[in-house]
């Protein structure tokens, strides 16, 4: 991949960080355009997801379920495990969001095994505490302890991580 078009999906997922949507799109579609030129379908794929999230945090549950559902068939066809992973992950956030424990809980079980099987143990981690917050608004407190307390047991010194953002998923095997 070239340098130019990741670095316009780079800043295209900062501006997105930071609430700025207009640009981010400005980014991506550029990137998007060169990635087209060249012909490099698994980046115009990845670009999915990165839309999809920018899409979340803009607040679009609709169009971030559908993006990463689409990025999601690509990269289990491709065997790209920890995308798709990330991607199940935010499906799974998405779920619990409109109220859909046992998609939610699906997902989350497959992204879990996922990361495990790629060895992304913080991942893994990071997915059980996303069960775990499911897990208490669905008011089942001994399944939340026990998600709680194996990511707990993950995290390096058994501190657990410094801050838990919610609100949102926050693999770090993001690609």
């Amino acid at each position: 991949m070239e340098t130019v078009p990741r670095l316009r999906i780079a800043l295209g997922l900062i501006c997105a960080s930071t609430g700025r949507f207009d640009p981010a799109e400005d980014y991506f579609a550029r990137a998007e355009g060169a990635l087209r030129a060249m012909g490099d379908t698994g980046e115009l794929q990845s670009l999915l997801a990165h839309r999809a999230y920018t899409a979340m945090h803009r607040g679009d549950c609709d169009l971030a379920e559908r993006l990463f559902a689409k990025a999601s068939a690509f990269f289990e066809r491709q065997r790209r495990y920890g995308d798709l992973a990330v991607c199940e992950q935010a499906r799974a956030f998405l779920a619990g969001q409109r109220g859909d424990s046992t998609g939610a809980d699906d997902l989350m079980t497959a992204s879990l095994a996922r990361f495990e099987h790629i060895g992304a143990s913080i991942a893994a981690a990071d997915t059980m505490l996303l069960g775990a917050q499911h897990a208490y608004d669905r008011g089942d407190i001994t399944e939340m302890k026990r998600l709680a307390q194996e990511a707990r047991d993950v995290y390096p010194g058994s501190g657990g991580p410094r801050a838990v953002r919610t609100g949102r998923p926050h693999a770090r095997a993001h690609p």
